[in-house]
């Protein structure tokens, strides 16, 4: 129905509301009748409606309006604020329903019917719009004692009646037909003569004193006309009496053809209950509530008629508001195609209904894209005003930020997150049945707009970002503090940049603390180790990561190209050629024997130990295949290598150690499979080019020295494993050992609060201190750890050469002390002097309770005036460090207290004591400062039974509660990698696929995380309670039955279905119903000002770049023109290679073989002696008479004649270079050649054919 604007509606609206102040009134519509009744009850209705001359009725309140804005079915919903009525909540509305005109009553309207009102209270606006238009009758006194009331008022009627029916004298009842027709009685019967009824009398019988108050108890139809009477006990009932108690005829009964249609229609019986009465044919008596009913969906039918056939979108903002909720599940597609899903979806529902609606005034009905736009951008305002409240309800005083460049689709972002502590029970949904309240952690994005890359446009752009939030409530420093930032170490807006212009510009406070992303941390360290080590990955690169590389790459796109299913056949026929194939077998196994065996041992089902010996291996593999009863594929352990294939590249994190691990553990199938990609793919297709590099850099072997090769053992040790192969093991051994644990915990959440992915700072600067201990441990011993047994047990078989160009056991040792010096050089500036730092130390409070006690007491000892830096010691204890991850099992690490204290305050051995821990400034930090009272009381605890977290091991009469607050607010919302804004640069990136505008992409954003985010938290919290009744009941049904149970995923990753949509449903109404109440209590002006805030693009800091880009250039163009030789062109115009008469380097292949080496011979160059790879021989035509195959593809390849060619005429260029005076000179490389001059007529005949 169409709703009112929120004005008074009537004068007695505060008086009514004193009638609704009990609780049990809240959600209930009262008529207008019953509330008047309650006010004349105490004579207000009297004194206030004296110039009516009667007591006060619903029509009085109505009429009283004066407003002339309200029509019949209209809904006014009113704040008891508005009304100066105090009592009530701030959210809840006094409703008023200007009830529809009721129906005509013998062609006349009664002015009760026609002055209908209702009036209700209702805890929020949405509730009162959406409530189910029920109306109850208003009474003083509860529902209940009403009812009693009501019964013993029914027993007292009863009991007269049956008292007055017992003292009727049994003399009044007349035999039947002892009476004449009284003159007067109407005549029912038709007249067969004139045609014309009687005239209209009727006739009465004077009843008896004793009958006055006598109600009728017998209701008759008699030739089509109603009548009743009272009949006592052991009265009898003539037709006479009948006759003469029928009711009045109806309008135009003169009518001879109605009289008689009357008089011949037949009737029948009906039930009503225990009720039953006659209907004349072709009637049908409907209860009332039926009639009701029909007619709420008749006019429910009428609005949706009228609502799609205006010339423009008509709908009410609670529609909008879930239309743009739901659609941000579409930000990959249009909002015409939202434009045109809505349309269909209104149609589709129009047809089923069969109503009869013109396409065009539906398409106008529905919202258009600019309709759909300008919502988007509304719901961002009430998102963030949502935003706000929910900080305001958690006292959310301190803030943490996150930022994050990125650029997706050639689209610049720059995302800033906020975290804060709050509790479950401030959620959206609040908590779950059964669930208790708990503190967590949350975050929301605020921006996504962009800003330049330097230090100060980041920093003032963070600003513009926070100012969002003051907009919409944060407005005060008491309110919300900044008090960490995090963000990662690279580029002109990294942290060491950033932070003093974040200071600068007061987004954070002298004692705010700074951290650099840990993910980058961790990953940095171990990148710059590799390519220290082995090299980064590339083209021309030979190392693992290159071969790795290649594997993904050549697998990735084999099953592109033939699908999952058929790459498992082609997998199948390469297994079963290995099995049958000696020679193939021969040469696995000379390739690498460890790898070769691993295989063997999955397909004969043996250990690696009891494995035949090599020359007996075709026997047993021709005998399993001959009785393999199943495919070869399900004999192997892993298939990894074919699924979820990611491009390995240090950039995304842990694709390389485990793309690595794959690679190894399936080395020996994925060497056979890219010798069958080389053999059924053509030499110019990308694959086959792919699978030869692969081929070549497994094939990469150990270098020996002279009198070893020239005795013949190279190709006959295969336990030689190919230096790639060793490579990944070192690897391997160091991920397992090292990174892979540690990696791990960064991604961890805080086991005491909930919802803290990545905020466990209180946490990890104990975990850097023992990392630190770790890394110089496997530094000084990895030989002898169990991780890198394998790496060890291959270069201990390797010679040692003292050269590391002969990739022999020198070069591997060498490498591995160089990747363990920049491991730690790298991990030394990007984690452990960071979280050594004076306000990183604070976080120890919450930590570690044995820790804490202890930097707790050299404080307080600096605090007395009593502490000695250089001689101060901490107590000695083993203690036991928990939740650092399954790694450590569940009693945790064990570390010396204090060695682990004497690293966190001085830093390693040899540190200088200007880079000890400052006390002065620990103590100044307001974490400190502030609790430094009960702070002191918590070092007095035990150092190795206290326990922070455990009320039960606190001394008596103490009590630790508000420090555990100050770490929950303070320190937990820290962040210790930005996980969370990368995922929103992502998003960033998917909600601008369609090409919409900066605004429009910050909008989409915090829609998706204010809304969409927990969203999916709370639904997978539900669908999990689902899937476990349901396991559960599973479960007891195979139980019973001794069956098998169904197969179902313990754990809902995704809320798919059904569900997704009616969980997002409730969900949206919710949000709508909060949104709707945070928007009644603002101004217009709040509301405006965040509107601009966030829609406009005036407000955004790409607007403040663009007005400082037009200032430089013209200040630019003001300039003196000065002529650099930047801006000279060396070169000259270029000249193609079909111009000079030269054949390109991309065409010396083999098909073009024939004139290659004709121009090699005409040119007489050298090359090696396929007899003596060691010599260098001239090609002359007298050697080609003694040697005629010397040149033929299988002594002398085609890449070895490209380059003897390309060299020879790189010193051509050279000498040409050097003879023009005109130029400079200039280096000369191997890239500049782009083609060959053709010297011979083979060459020149070649170049003119092509």
């Amino acid at each position: 129905m169409p709703r009112a604007g929120d004005k008074p509606p009537s004068v007695f609206c505060p008086f009514v509301a004193r009638l609704l102040t009990d609780e049990r009134h809240v959600g209930h519509w009262y008529s207008g009748e019953s509330l008047a009744a309650g006010l004349n009850t105490v004579g207000i209705g009297s004194d206030m409606a004296r110039l009516d001359n009667r007591v006060l009725r619903s029509a009085f309140i109505k009429k009283r309006d004066g407003s002339g804005s309200y029509r019949d079915g209209d809904v006014a919903c009113l704040s008891f604020g508005s009304l100066g009525v105090e009592g009530f909540g701030s959210t809840e509305v006094l409703g008023v329903w200007f009830m529809p005109r009721g129906p005509r009553v013998d062609g006349e309207e009664d002015e009760r019917m026609r002055n209908r009102v209702a009036i209700g209270r209702f805890s929020s606006k949405r509730s009162c719009n959406n409530s189910n238009m029920d109306v109850d009758e208003w009474c003083a006194i509860p529902v209940e004692q009403r009812e009693v009331l009501v019964q013993l008022l029914k027993d007292r009627r009863t009991a007269e009646l049956e008292k007055a029916s017992a003292a009727t004298p049994s003399t009044t009842r007349r035999p039947l037909g002892t009476k004449k027709r009284d003159e007067n009685s109407a005549d029912l019967r038709p007249s067969s003569k004139s045609g014309k009824p009687p005239p209209k009398k009727r006739g009465k019988v004077s009843p008896r004193p004793e009958d006055v108050e006598r109600k009728p108890n017998l209701f008759y139809t008699l030739w089509g006309r109603a009548g009743k009477m009272h009949v006592g006990r052991d009265e009898v009932v003539t037709i006479t009496q009948m006759i003469d108690n029928l009711e009045p005829p109806t309008q135009h009964e003169n009518d001879q053809n109605k009289r008689e249609m009357r008089y011949k229609r037949y009737h029948v019986l009906h039930t009503f209950g225990a009720n039953q009465y006659w209907v004349p044919v072709g009637a049908k008596g409907v209860p009332s509530n039926y009639l009701s009913m029909l007619s709420s969906k008749a006019e429910k039918v009428d609005r949706l008629t009228s609502l799609l056939s205006h010339d423009k979108c008509c709908w009410d903002d609670h529609s909008m508001r879930i239309l743009s909720i739901f659609n941000l599940h579409n930000m990959n597609a249009s909002d015409e195609v939202t434009e045109a899903l809505v349309f269909a979806t209104i149609k589709c529902i129009a047809h089923e209904m069969g109503l009869a609606l013109s396409d065009e005034k539906m398409a106008k009905s529905c919202p258009g894209k600019t309709h759909i736009a300008n919502w988007q951008k509304r719901l961002a305002v009430e998102c963030v005003f949502v935003l706000v409240a929910e900080m305001k309800r958690d006292r959310a005083k301190y803030l943490a930020l996150c930022c994050d460049h990125g650029k997706r689709n050639h689209l610049e972002h720059y995302v800033k997150l906020v975290s804060w502590a709050g509790y479950a029970s401030n959620w959206l949904m609040g908590l779950l049945k059964g669930e208790e309240d708990a503190p967590v952690v949350k975050y929301a994005c605020i921006s996504v707009d962009m800003s330049d890359k330097t230090a100060k446009g980041a920093a003032d752009a963070i600003k513009k970002s926070l100012k969002t939030l003051e907009i919409a409530g944060l407005k005060d420093a008491d309110e919300a503090e900044t008090c960490h930032f995090a963000t990662d170490n690279g580029g002109g807006a990294g942290l060491k940049n950033i932070e003093p212009r974040l200071r600068e510009n007061k987004v954070l406070g002298p004692t705010a603390g700074a951290d650099n992303c840990q993910y980058h941390g961790h990953n940095k360290g171990y990148e710059n180790a590799s390519i220290a080590a082995f090299g980064p990955n590339g083209l021309g690169k030979a190392n693992i990561f290159q071969a790795a590389y290649q594997y993904s790459y050549m697998v990735k796109h084999l099953k592109e190209d033939v699908g999952l299913e058929t790459l498992a056949e082609i997998r199948e026929i390469v297994l079963k050629d290995l099995c049958t194939n000696t020679e193939l077998q021969n040469e696995v196994f000379e390739q690498n024997s460890e790898a070769f065996k691993s295989l063997m041992s999955q397909l004969l089902n043996l250990d690696v130990d009891k494995l035949p010996e090599p020359n007996e291996m075709a026997g047993c593999l021709d005998e399993m295949i001959q009785s393999a009863s199943e495919p070869l594929l399900s004999k192997i352990e892993s298939d990894n290598y074919t699924k979820n294939i990611t491009d390995m590249t240090f950039s995304r994190w842990r694709t390389t150690n485990q793309g690595i691990k794959v690679f190894l553990d399936n080395w020996a199938e994925i060497y056979i499979l890219a010798i069958a990609v080389k053999k059924a793919t053509k030499a110019s297709h990308t694959l086959h080019k792919v699978a030869c590099d692969l081929l070549g850099l497994m094939n990469i072997r150990v270098k020996v020295e002279e009198s070893e090769e020239a005795s013949g053992e190279v190709r006959d040790r295969p336990d030689y494993y190919p230096p790639v192969y060793i490579e990944g093991l070192f690897i391997v051994g160091f991920c397992e050992r090292f990174f892979n644990r540690h990696f791990d915990f960064v991604a961890a959440g805080d086991p005491q609060f909930a919802n803290s992915f990545g905020h466990h700072m209180r946490l990890y600067i104990e975990h850097a201190a023992f990392m630190h201990d770790e890394l110089t441990a496997m530094t000084e011993g990895y030989e002898s750890m169990e991780e890198f047994e394998p790496f060890m047990k291959a270069i201990n078989k390797l010679p040692e050469s003292g050269e590391i160009f002969n990739a022999d056991k020198t070069f591997f040792k060498t490498a591995a002390d160089k990747f363990f010096s920049t491991l730690k050089k790298t991990l030394d500036e990007h984690t452990f002097k960071r979280f050594r730092s004076d306000s990183s130390l604070v976080n120890l409070v919450g930590g570690n309770s044995s820790l804490a006690i202890q930097l707790l007491r050299w404080l307080r000892c600096y605090d007395d005036g009593e502490l000695d830096m250089a001689n101060y010691e901490f107590e000695d204890a083993t203690i036991y460090l928990k939740h650092h991850g399954d790694a450590y099992g569940t009693d945790g690490v064990k570390v010396s207290l204090r060695k682990m204290m004497n690293y966190l305050i001085k830093g390693p051995g040899g540190t200088d004591a200007e880079h000890w821990a400052d006390p002065k400034k620990i103590i100044e930090h307001p974490i400190i400062a502030e609790n430094k009272d009960l702070l002191w009381k918590m070092a007095e605890e035990n150092k190795t039974k206290f326990d922070l977290w455990d009320p039960s091991t606190w001394s008596n009469g103490s009590d630790y509660a508000s420090i555990q607050d100050v770490v929950h607010k303070r320190i937990s919302i820290q962040f210790v990698h930005q996980q969370q804004c990368e995922l929103h640069v992502q998003m960033a990136a998917y909600v601008a696929a369609t090409n919409v505008g900066e605004v429009r992409r910050t909008c989409r954003c915090i829609c998706l995380s204010v809304i969409l985010r927990p969203y999916h938290q709370w639904a997978l919290k539900i669908a999990q309670r689902k899937r476990d009744k349901m396991l559960a009941r599973e479960s007891e049904v195979a139980r019973r039955s001794n069956g098998n149970r169904r197969k179902l995923r313990t754990t809902v990753v995704r809320v798919e279905g059904y569900m997704r949509m009616y969980l997002l449903a409730q969900y949206a109404d919710k949000f709508a119903e909060v949104a709707e109440d945070e928007m009644f209590g603002k101004s217009k002006e709040e509301v405006e000002a965040l509107w601009t805030n966030i829609s406009t693009k005036e407000e955004k800091m790409s607007s403040d770049l663009k007005v400082e880009a037009r200032e430089g250039y013209e200040q630019a163009v003001k300039k003196k023109r000065t002529i650099t030789k930047s801006e000279m062109c060396d070169t000259g115009l270029t000249f193609t290679t079909a111009l000079k008469g030269s054949l390109a380097v991309r065409l010396l292949i083999r098909t073009h073989e024939v004139a290659i080496d004709a121009e090699m011979v005409h040119r007489e160059l050298s090359i090696p002696d396929p007899d003596n790879p060691k010599k260098e021989v001239k090609l002359t035509k007298m050697l080609l008479a003694k040697r005629p195959d010397i040149l033929d593809n299988k002594k002398t390849s085609i890449k070895i004649k490209k380059r003897v060619l390309i060299e020879s005429e790189l010193k051509m260029m050279a000498v040409q270079a050097n003879r023009n005076a005109n130029k400079t000179n200039t280096s000369i490389v191997l890239s500049k050649v782009e083609g060959i001059v053709a010297q011979s007529e083979e060459m020149k005949k070649l170049i003119d054919d092509l």
